[in-house]
């Protein structure tokens, strides 16, 4: 069953009690209600359905008057639309008729053409809006319906434009609305009726009546959108079916961004005939605007004779990020291509990517408790060895007995993989050289610790002991002028093993995080001679090359809900600490990472403080920073808090629903010491078809 795309874990007390329907609460449900009755006679009713709570409470209200319900919603061919999946799972659990459109982007320059020269759209917001629902519409008529329930204009000054209006003057407000009930109709909503009337469709608008208006009349956008959640006055009409359909938390989310339309229309702008004359670099989003107003000038002004295009239009591949889920880990780990130890385990950052590349994770072993909780929670079936890998080596016989328990025998295991302790060789950290190495009582995570920076040679220590067909160690690139790093890899070659090391940054491999990692390759001889390897320098092509271009901030959190609790929780913090002045003097939505040193000429300190750039991927997320302890951090970039953590797993490509434990703190440290997993994927699917499929 498809997940919900929102949470209501902003609003910890909303499960606890149906709320009464007050006066005007009760007059909207019976208008509503009746409202169908009188627009839709027959037994059935089309509703144009989204994740979104105003499309859902309508066609509550058709399901109360005793209809059955034809509910159409779209996604856009191949791109994954997080509203499409809200209201498919809506239709399972409330039984009705889910009539899936998927939108073709075949002969999309002539379509992206036909938005201004046929339909008359004036900008980008409208041609986004109307390009999928015209699909829609003929899918609507083609099922005999020549009307249409839909969620528009809704009455609730739920965004920036209208929310401002009221609370200038809520009286005038509400007034013009009864007046003249389509006068917040915004202009996409406008072209949509008109398209659906040239076809013959009629679209209704039960939120958007003078009863309604009355209903609401007075009402502030504080009273609207705030306690106890967003939308309430909608909400609570349905109050036990919002509830089970999980979308009492839910905030708004744009149409078009929900559909990813925008990332549909932007490889127009490298078209040879519709993007010729317009800007070739910048924000793709200001560039797809100033694009949709030259087309629609075009087409009005008459200017310009609508071009002819091929209808075939060979893209450049669209650079996006793409969510995924922990169903989506365990379906690519089923094929068990490979097995897998991973030592220094964390909360299950580079397990996650073995297990995307098809890898089978036998057993791990993590010292750190909050890490273990993470893992755990996030893969129940696999063993954790719960022990500082120091008290795991007490001599060959004893790993060997160790790895044995599990079923690998010497020399079996396809990849030994290894995470050694990186704050020691860490610039973030304080300290130098040989002292961080052999420092005592050093915190680490949740623990105290002696001497870490050494326990790179246990992990050699156990590779040698069990021989390994690859060995795969990551560490921070400062490792790389350690000697006792040097020391360790001198260790491995001794046994044979050819060796490769080389920085990899995780932006290229599909990571919105411009993230440095230092890896290292190790290939036992016998498997590097079938392998084809002679020389280390083969071993070092094995490491993948880039498979993605940069994926920018506003790409990746494009789809996600925002978590209202935390992001105030954030906001609240920032205000309340030591640098908050600083923060404030970095400039919203900056064309590019801004740190003190960007602002104040004279800036001297060593203050990491950075207000991320939406378009580009974001700075390297660091175990302390994103904990927002100390002087640095990166903070969000239209806003003075840092990300949450739903934000932080997408910037570091992990799983939209990979469960971290702990507090808020923990939570953000275990993601600041992971390996981004689909950086761990791009290697092991190389290490795979390199290597081990060949043997």
């Amino acid at each position: 069953m498809p997940r919900p795309y929102i949470s209501n874990k902003s609003w910890p007390d909303v499960r606890q009690s149906r709320p009464s329907l007050d006066a005007r609460k009760e007059r909207i449900r019976s208008h509503l209600e009746q409202y169908v009755a009188d627009h839709c006679p027959g037994d059935e009713v089309a509703v144009l359905l989204s994740g979104g709570a105003d499309s859902t409470v309508v066609a509550l209200a058709a399901h109360h008057a005793g209809k059955k319900i034809a509910a159409f919603s779209f996604e856009v061919l191949g791109r994954p639309n997080p509203d499409f999946r809200q209201a498919e799972r809506t239709c399972e659990i409330m039984g009705w008729s889910f009539e899936p459109v998927e939108v073709s982007t075949e002969n999309l320059p002539n379509r992206f053409l036909d938005l201004f020269f046929e339909y008359g759209c004036a900008k980008k917001t409208e041609a986004e809006c109307l390009f999928p629902l015209l699909d829609v519409i003929r899918r609507v008529r083609a099922r005999g319906f020549s009307r249409v329930l839909t969620g528009f204009g809704s009455f609730l000054p739920d965004d920036r434009r209208s929310a401002i209006e009221c609370s200038k003057d809520p009286n005038g407000y509400w007034d013009a609305r009864r007046r003249k009930p389509s006068i917040g109709q915004s202009s996409a909503t406008v072209k949509i009726i008109e398209a659906a009337a040239a076809q013959g469709l009629e679209i209704l608008m039960p939120l958007c009546q003078r009863k309604v208006a009355e209903a609401l009349s007075g009402l502030s956008p504080r009273d609207v959108m705030g306690s106890p959640y967003p939308k309430h006055h909608h909400k609570d009409l349905y109050f036990d079916d919002i509830s089970k359909l999980g979308l009492l938390g839910a905030e708004n989310q744009n149409l078009q961004v929900a559909g990813g339309i925008e990332r549909v229309f932007t490889p127009l702008l490298a078209h040879p005939v519709i993007g010729e004359g317009g800007a070739r670099s910048g924000d793709p989003k200001r560039r797809l605007s100033a694009l949709c107003v030259r087309w629609s000038r075009a087409a009005k002004t008459g200017i310009s004779i609508r071009p002819k295009v091929a209808d075939q239009f060979v893209a450049p591949p669209p650079v996006e990020y793409r969510p995924y889920l922990m169903a989506d880990v365990m379906r690519a780990s089923a094929k068990r291509l490979f097995t897998v130890v991973s030592t220094f385990a964390g909360g299950g950052g580079s397990s996650t990517g073995y297990r995307l590349a098809g890898g089978h994770v036998a057993f791990v072993n993590e010292f750190v408790g909050a890490a273990i909780e993470t893992y755990r929670l996030n893969y129940p079936d696999t063993p954790v060895v719960p022990k500082d890998i120091r008290g795991l080596n007490r001599g060959r016989e004893a790993v060997q007995r160790l790895f044995a328990q599990y079923g690998i025998g010497k020399g079996e295991l396809d990849i030994f993989d290894g995470s050694p302790p990186c704050a020691t060789f860490s610039r973030a950290t304080a300290g130098r050289g040989k002292e961080k190495m052999a420092k005592k009582n050093a915190a680490y995570s949740d623990t105290k610790q002696s001497r870490i920076g050494y326990v790179i040679h246990d992990y050699v220590f156990m590779a040698n002991a069990m021989q390994p067909k690859v060995c795969i160690m990551e560490n921070v690139p400062g490792i790389a002028k350690s000697e006792v790093f040097h020391a360790a890899l001198e260790r491995l070659r001794r046994w044979g093993y050819l060796v490769a090391c080389k920085k990899l940054v995780s932006s290229d491999y599909g990571v919105p995080q411009k993230r440095q990692r230092l890896f290292v390759i190790a290939v036992r001889p016998d498997v590097a001679c079938k392998a084809g390897f002679e020389s280390e320098d083969e071993v070092a092509e094995v490491f993948p090359r880039p498979t993605s271009g940069a994926i920018t901030i506003r790409q990746a959190l494009a789809s996600l809900a925002i978590d209202k609790g935390e992001r105030d929780m954030l906001l609240t913090a920032t205000r309340q600490s030591a640098v908050y002045e600083l923060v404030k003097t970095l400039p919203f939505d900056p064309p590019k990472h801004t740190r003190m040193r960007d602002v104040a000429a004279d800036w001297t300190s060593d203050f990491g403080l950075t207000r991320a750039a939406w378009d580009l991927p974001c700075p390297t997320i660091t175990a302390t920073g994103a904990q927002g302890r100390g002087r640095g951090g990166i903070y969000h970039p239209e806003e003075n808090r840092g990300f949450t953590i739903a934000e932080m797993k997408r910037l570091s490509g992990l799983p939209d629903d990979f469960k971290l434990s702990g507090t808020f703190a923990q939570k953000a440290e275990r993601i600041g010491r992971m390996v981004p997993p689909l950086m761990t994927k791009a290697i092991a699917e190389s290490v795979y078809e390199r290597i081990l499929r060949l043997l």
